[in-house]
């Protein structure tokens, strides 16, 4: 799903994407903070998101900490402080539970990290 949706972003959104990950991988766990980064509450609270700006929107990738890496799990948006779709925390909840019944539906990045 992530990959689909970078695939169909705007190059400006993937630009803004990728920088944002390379700003994440730089830093300790413990640095990913807002403005870049924002852990969830509540029912979510194993779920994390990359926080960016582009073409007008406000973008939230929502993932994991598990095992040293973070796991990109659905790309949503932020509007009016809510998420667009307003299903996406749980959807990404439910990925979770799937990828950590089967490591094997995971896949790495496919631009590099420096």
């Amino acid at each position: 799903m992530i990959r689909a949706w970078y695939d169909d972003s705007d190059k400006k959104v993937k630009a803004k994407f990728e920088s944002r990950l390379q700003t994440l991988a730089n830093r300790p766990r413990l640095e990913w903070q807002d403005p870049l980064f924002k852990q969830l509450h509540g029912k979510y609270s194993d779920l994390g998101e990359i926080r960016f700006e582009a073409k007008g929107s406000a973008w939230r990738p929502l993932g994991f900490h598990h095992a040293g890496n973070f796991i990109l799990l659905f790309p949503a948006k932020e509007i009016n402080d809510r998420f667009e779709p307003k299903s996406a925390p749980d959807t990404a909840l439910t990925r979770r539970t799937e990828v950590l019944n089967d490591m094997e539906r995971t896949r790495g990045l496919w631009f590099p990290i420096l």
